[in-house]
């Protein structure tokens, strides 16, 4: 698998995932991330024979921004086939897009390299939809297992 793909890893009943970028809608919550097509299909395959012994997900995030794991609950995961982003952002949001693959490819393609790849398909989007409606429980009671206070 190249670093340019959605980096997820899963220990029983917790699923980390390396820097996804996120969209919330009105019906649902969305990780994404860019890939070949191949590791696409490595990852669903992945993600998908880890639901058959387990319903839920305990997720966690890595915020490549201040090097922090942190834990967002229980979630449902789906993978799904969503219209690509890509082709409606704005230029900085691209931008950022760009960037940030550079940064989790560690420089080995250029910038514009990555932006080719965006822009002819080489690289695909990867997204899975979560949700913790009615899993608030088993969030709550991992939190507490970890020793998780809220901030006040």
């Amino acid at each position: 698998m190249d670093d340019l793909c959605f980096r997820v890893h899963i220990v029983d009943d917790m699923a980390f995932i390396y820097e996804p970028f996120t969209m919330d809608c009105p019906s649902a919550s969305l990780l994404l991330g860019w890939g070949t097509q191949s590791d696409n299909v490595l990852t669903a395959r992945y993600i998908t024979i880890n639901l058959t012994t387990r319903p839920f997900f305990h997720t966690f995030i890595l915020s490549g921004k201040k090097d922090t794991w942190y834990y967002i609950g229980a979630h449902t995961w789906t993978p799904i086939n969503l219209f690509s982003v890509w082709s409606v952002m704005d230029g900085g949001t691209k931008r950022k897009v760009v960037d940030r693959l550079w940064a989790h490819g560690h420089q080995k393609h250029t910038k514009e390299d990555i932006r080719q790849m965006l822009d002819d398909g080489h690289l695909v989007q990867f997204c899975v939809e979560v949700s913790s409606a009615t899993l608030t429980p088993h969030s709550e009671a991992f939190a507490k297992r970890l020793d998780y206070q809220k901030p006040t």
